[in-house]
């Protein structure tokens, strides 16, 4: 699937919504790309990262945050 931008790019079209209000013929297909894989991985108990498309977690510090959370279930490991 194409989602507009790759994996990892540091720009504005990162933003999960970038291609949201966009008219150009292949940004709504793009948009769709990404709610199809947010909502699959929320289905699956993962958040999506608020400024990257692709960046899912689950179970850190970030997750407990966008899911409101008490706790995180895991967190640093001790060496």
């Amino acid at each position: 699937m194409d989602f507009g931008s790759p994996i990892d790019e540091i720009s504005g079209r990162s933003h999960p919504d970038y291609y949201a209000p966009d008219t150009q013929e292949s940004h709504p297909t793009y948009h769709r790309h990404r709610l199809l894989l947010k909502a699959v991985m929320e289905q699956a108990g993962f958040q999506r990262h608020p400024g990257e498309w692709w960046h899912c977690c689950y179970g850190d510090q970030m997750w407990a945050w966008i899911a409101e959370a008490t706790l995180a279930i895991y967190g640093r490991v001790e060496e």
